[in-house]
């Protein structure tokens, strides 16, 4: 039957007999094997040592019989990028990472003296997995068999900081890895002196020498010990929860629809996404898999951690360092907090969000707590009605976080448009048509178009000038841009831009990301944005705000009870930096409010 239709069968596919085809399975090969040499640039000695692998690793699961040199499958795995390559390839397939940690730590213990190097790979499969113990014996049997190994060491220093066996944590990472964070905080915390020669009286004041004081048993305080703690929950995100942080600053990144991918780099690294992905969704992974490593008061107040929930917090009264009164918004209840570095800066009413519990003597804030704008609260008072997720903080903060969008005073959104204009026939001719559509300005050759608002206010649309023999055309949306340009009959548009205008990120340029160089504004463009700006702080005056219950702010301003609420938020707007972006004058604002 096949045969009389054109087709053949081999194995279990089927295809046409006069054509040369190939299984999906064998296709779908090819264009990843493709894909890995592209992304790793393979020479061809590449796919040689790649094909060792995989026959060893196709031999482990029985799909081939014959069985490979077990050190010519562990050499390969040394050879340029290809263990990256051969872990993408299992990626590409679905398969569970774990798979390949046993298939690497079985080639390492068969592979004799060339066995270091899949040990080291399984050691740090099986530490990004949270399997301590396996990555410990591995990493082990790995530096046995060649001491310079660097991942297996960094494997071990954390291993042991997280056991906070912190002198050991300090000795392997700084020869391994010298940029790791954990370098920096164990060095400020058990070398802080270091400029101190040993016979030196100690800096700490106790009289003594510094080698038999600070140098050999430094002092911890209690935050240290907080931070301490708080490095290893973060550490294991980093390490383990990697992917959910992904997902996380993913949520957050979506929140605004101009989502820039640069924007998802910067939430990865950004200290609050961070906290949120250790704090609010990985204490409870972090307890089982990691908590058996620690001190057993450090694994108390990791229970105690688990026990504690992110809340909105006001300032009830005038702080007084390190002590600061907090109320929760949410249920009235009050707690004394102990925090050196925030309260010389806070005030009554202010607003945070934070973790509150218990840390080695004291409640403290885990982590850093965030104050929330004005303009945020009543969003962020709805975020606590119900008990918010991790997922549903990312989103939160993706919104608090979000640019705002800026406007002109038609509701049109901001686009900064220019177009290069030769005229169809003569420059007389088209000035006549300019002078008949628009109004002249009598010191130059420039044009405005402008409206009437519903306010009786005459508003810029665009300007039109020459230069040399062209006529170059500029609005502040694209709207206006293509009004002006249809009403032209006598020019030809031979060059043309629109650029919108974003304010940046607050999270600025992520790690990868290119850094951006701003040119200032032109004289030009500064000047109409500034009016534009202007306008609508005239209407901001009298529009009404959530933030202040639905008044404006002339009423808060008299308003008692919403006076020092439009202040804060008069506050927060900022000064204008003068050369970059544009945003609202406080100043000018207090004084049309007569807040001075």
């Amino acid at each position: 039957l096949l045969a009389s239709v054109g087709l053949e069968h081999r194995g279990e596919y089927v295809g046409p007999a006069d054509t040369e085809w190939l299984p999906p399975g064998v296709v779908r090969d090819r264009e990843d094997r493709a894909e890995l040499a592209a992304m790793f640039g393979f020479e061809p000695c590449c796919h040689v040592a790649f094909d060792t692998v995989l026959d060893a690793w196709r031999w482990s699961i029985g799909v081939t019989d014959t069985e490979p040199d077990v050190a010519d499958a562990a050499k390969a795995l040394e050879h340029g990028e290809v263990t990256s390559a051969f872990i993408t390839w299992f990626d590409m397939r679905g398969y569970d990472l774990i798979e390949v940690g046993s298939f690497f730590e079985s080639l390492g213990e068969r592979a004799g003296r060339h066995g270091a190097v899949p040990l080291e790979r399984s050691a740090w499969i099986w530490f990004t997995e949270g399997d301590i113990e396996s990555a410990i014996d591995n990493a082990q049997a790995a530096l046995a068999l060649d001491g310079d190994l660097r991942e297996a060491t960094i494997i071990l220093g954390h291993v042991a900081a997280i056991k906070s066996d912190y002198t050991e944590a300090l000795r392997l990472l700084r020869r391994s890895s010298p940029e790791d964070a954990w370098v920096e905080l164990l060095e400020r915390i058990f070398e802080p002196f270091p400029e101190t020669a040993r016979n030196e009286p100690c800096p700490c004041g106790s009289g003594r020498k510094y080698k038999v004081c600070c140098a050999r048993d430094p002092r911890v305080s209690p935050i240290q010990r907080m931070n301490l703690l708080t490095h290893k929950v973060i550490a294991f995100v980093e390490i383990v929860q990697s992917a959910h942080l992904h997902y996380l600053s993913h949520i957050a990144a979506s929140a605004d629809e101009r989502r820039d991918p640069n924007d998802i780099r910067g939430y990865l690294t950004d200290p609050f996404m961070v906290e949120i992905a250790a704090l609010e969704g990985s204490l409870d992974l972090f307890a089982g898999l990691w908590g058996p490593l620690l001190t057993q008061d450090e694994a108390d107040t990791i229970d105690l951690w688990r026990a504690s929930t992110r809340a909105l917090w006001e300032v009830s009264d005038e702080p007084g360092v390190p002590y600061v009164v907090l109320r929760d918004t949410r249920t009235g209840d009050t707690v004394t907090v102990y925090d050196e570095t925030m309260t010389p800066d806070l005030h009554s009413g202010e607003l945070l969000m934070g973790i509150v519990a218990p840390a080695f003597g004291e409640d403290r804030f885990l982590g850093n707590a965030m104050r929330v704008d004005i303009r945020h609260r009543d969003m962020t008072l709805k975020l606590f009605d119900e008990d918010p997720t991790d997922e549903d903080f990312a989103l939160w903060f993706g919104l608090v976080t979000a640019p705002p969008m800026v406007q002109t005073t038609e509701g049109q959104n901001m686009v900064i448009c220019r177009a290069v204009c030769e005229p169809v026939s003569t420059w007389e001719t088209l000035a006549r048509e300019l002078d008949a559509l628009f109004e002249q300005d009598e010191d130059t050759e420039e044009w405005v178009a402008t409206f009437v608002n519903d306010a009786g206010e005459t508003v810029l649309r665009g300007t039109l000038r020459r230069e040399d023999s062209q006529l170059i055309v500029e609005t502040m949306s694209e709207e206006r841009f293509d009004d002006i340009l249809g009403t032209l009959t006598g020019v030809t548009v031979i060059e043309e831009s629109r650029e919108p205008y974003v304010f940046p990120s607050p999270l600025g340029p992520g790690p990868r990301s290119e850094p951006v160089i701003e040119e200032p504004m032109d004289p030009e463009t500064r000047a109409v944005l500034t009016e534009i700006m202007q306008q609508k702080e005239e209407t901001w005056l009298d529009e009404e705000i959530p933030a202040f219950g639905g008044l404006t702010p002339r009423q808060a301003a008299a308003d008692p009870t919403r006076r020092d609420d439009l202040i804060a938020l008069l506050d927060s707007f900022g000064a204008p930096d003068g050369s970059h972006s544009m945003g609202f004058d406080p100043e000018r604002l207090r004084r049309l409010l007569e807040l001075d």
